[in-house]
């Protein structure tokens, strides 16, 4: 079985199966971004309410600092939360996609542990999607990432994301395409990666 990596991706693949594994860690930096932000809020709730907590001395000032409690800073000890929470779900998640014998199974684990997976008949792919992520913007500048999902009569199954640049997404979209035998499926579908390639490069 040949053996390549596309981007973060790990794509084995060989004339009768292939297998494409997103590992957990692909999107640290994105993440790392979403944690120091939640962070940043939780720091500053609770550096908050220490300081109510410590300069309210009679019953007044007590129910004042409750009050600003409530409507500050709990909601941003939530927010927060909410965000670290993202974080770890983003960065520790993990993504196997497997097509052989007319099947395509998707099996989602985090840390290791199964979460979801979906098993569907190839020949019910109507069409593979690539769709555009959240732009991701750093302090080394910005990266546009996409996902790409097979369109079945069920919903959409996700196939792969945070895949940069549209030649990395066209590459493993076509090693499916090849791989569940659908030719007629190459220039179907939504396909968000060509026409960003297609834009100047001004307009990113």
């Amino acid at each position: 079985m040949n053996e390549q990596r596309i981007g973060s991706t790990l794509v084995h693949s060989d004339a009768s199966a292939l297998i494409v594994y997103c590992p957990a860690l692909r999107t640290a930096a994105p993440a790392l971004m979403l944690a120091l932000f939640g962070v940043a809020c939780s720091i500053i709730a609770f550096a908050s309410f220490a300081g109510l907590v410590g300069h309210s001395g009679d019953s007044a000032s007590s129910m004042l600092a409750l009050a600003f409690a409530g409507v500050f800073v709990l909601p941003l000890l939530g927010v927060g939360a909410v965000f670290i929470a993202i974080a770890l779900w983003s960065a520790l998640n993990a993504l196997t996609v497997a097509t052989a014998a007319g099947e395509l199974r998707a099996d989602r684990r985090w840390c290791g542990i199964p979460l979801a997976k979906n098993i569907v008949q190839v020949k019910l792919i109507s069409a593979i999607d690539s769709v555009r992520e959240a732009r991701f913007v750093g302090i080394f500048g910005g990266a546009r990432y996409y996902r790409l999902l097979a369109r079945t009569p069920a919903g959409s199954i996700l196939l792969a994301d945070h895949l940069k640049a549209a030649e990395e997404t066209e590459q493993i979209r076509q090693l499916f395409i090849a791989a569940i035998a659908r030719p007629e499926l190459a220039d179907s579908g939504k396909c968000a990666h060509r026409t960003d390639a297609a834009e100047p490069a001004s307009a990113n």
